[in-house]
């Protein structure tokens, strides 16, 4: 059986996960750089780059906030 789970961000929310992401991207590759080629740091260092490149490219929804519909009544 497969699972997947689902989040939904805001765009504030998702640069602040990007951001933060990024960061980490940027420890392990100074590690990488340094020739510290673990095989903890290289698999960090993939997921990181895979989790960046699956939340910059969600395409946003368009989606009615509830203070919009309150104020449409």
């Amino acid at each position: 059986m497969n699972q997947i789970c689902t989040m939904r961000f805001d765009p504030d929310t998702r640069a602040v996960l990007v951001k933060h992401l990024m960061n980490s991207m940027v420890e392990v590759s100074g590690k990488l750089m340094a020739g510290d080629y673990s095989d903890e740091n290289l698999i960090a260092f993939d997921e990181l780059t895979q989790l960046v490149k699956g939340v910059v490219m969600i395409k946003p929804n368009e989606v009615e906030s509830p203070e919009e519909e309150q104020s449409d009544e």
